[in-house]
């Protein structure tokens, strides 16, 4: 258990603080990031078949409109990425 060792007042802080960034979509913010500077750098591209499917979906799922996974903001940004490497795909980059 992670907890354990910790009082539960240090517990309850670390939970509280981690509930606060986990809703406020940093996690989600840095995934959309991170993969819209590894299609920029070409990483992307040298990903497999599979592992590209895998982030396209994720981002697929973050721009979902009828997702309450990610703020507005974030679905909006996420479709961005999404379609830029989906169209960088039709036309053969990857």
């Amino acid at each position: 258990m992670i907890s354990r060792g910790l009082t539960e007042g240090t517990s309850k802080k670390v939970l509280h603080r981690l509930n606060r960034i986990v809703r406020g979509g940093v996690f989600y913010k840095l995934e959309i990031e991170w993969l819209d500077d590894c299609r920029k750098s070409d990483v992307f591209r040298n990903l497999s078949h599979q592992e590209q499917n895998e982030y396209m979906d994720t981002l697929y799922q973050f721009a979902n409109p009828n997702s309450d996974l990610v703020k507005q903001d974030l679905k909006e940004r996420a479709a961005e990425v999404y379609k830029v490497i989906k169209n960088q795909a039709k036309y053969g980059y990857y």
